[in-house]
């Protein structure tokens, strides 16, 4: 594990596994995702917990393909957060006892293929940060008011899907200046999400 103080990650991908919203960040070439969206994605009940235990198993393996660094959320507040590139993924995966190891597994495998072949387009983003993690309190308060927000994230998220697939559809009877704005459209219903 290799402690990197101040990132350069941009989101260049984010999508869904089952009703789990995924990014995929890159820097320095290699695409990563964070320890707790892997652990979502399996279906841990408690992500981070079950991530921590499986890298400390298997310490020497991951290490190399970790990074711990810090990531500000939208309420501004910086955590230490460890990222994986595709090795890294793949590892957990591999020692995850869940159900849904292999599907993630090779969900994950086609869209880091799709950004390298240059069939996804990538998400311009000038800034990008990670929600805040969901205060327990406010769980308890409202769970019909998170559930219509995750419900919404959701709907954003297929209306964005669906203009990035279009645009792939279409890449090669639209105009370049077309495409664009669709991936642009479909960056913005995400990002104003």
């Amino acid at each position: 594990m290799r402690k990197n103080k101040q990132p350069d990650l941009a989101v260049v991908k984010s999508a869904s596994f089952g009703s789990i919203q995924c990014d995929f960040f890159r820097k320095d070439n290699e695409i990563w995702m964070t320890r707790e969206q892997i652990g979502s994605a399996l279906e841990y009940t408690y992500p981070r917990v079950a991530m921590s235990k499986i890298h400390d198993r298997h310490k020497d393996r991951l290490d190399k393909f970790s990074v711990v660094t810090k990531l500000v959320t939208t309420d501004g507040k910086a955590c230490e957060t460890y990222i994986y590139i595709a090795r890294g993924i793949c590892e957990i995966c591999r020692w995850s006892q869940q159900p849904k190891a292999d599907s993630f597994f090779d969900w994950v495998y086609d869209i880091l293929e799709s950004l390298r072949k240059g069939e996804l387009a990538l998400i311009p983003a000038p800034q990008q940060q990670l929600p805040a993690p969901p205060s327990p309190i406010r769980q308890l308060q409202s769970p019909r008011s998170d559930e219509a927000a995750a419900k919404l994230l959701n709907a954003r998220t297929r209306q964005a899907r669906l203009l990035f697939n279009a645009a792939k559809d279409l890449k090669s009877v639209l105009p370049q200046d077309e495409l664009r704005q669709m991936v642009s459209k479909a960056t913005e219903i995400i990002c104003t999400g």
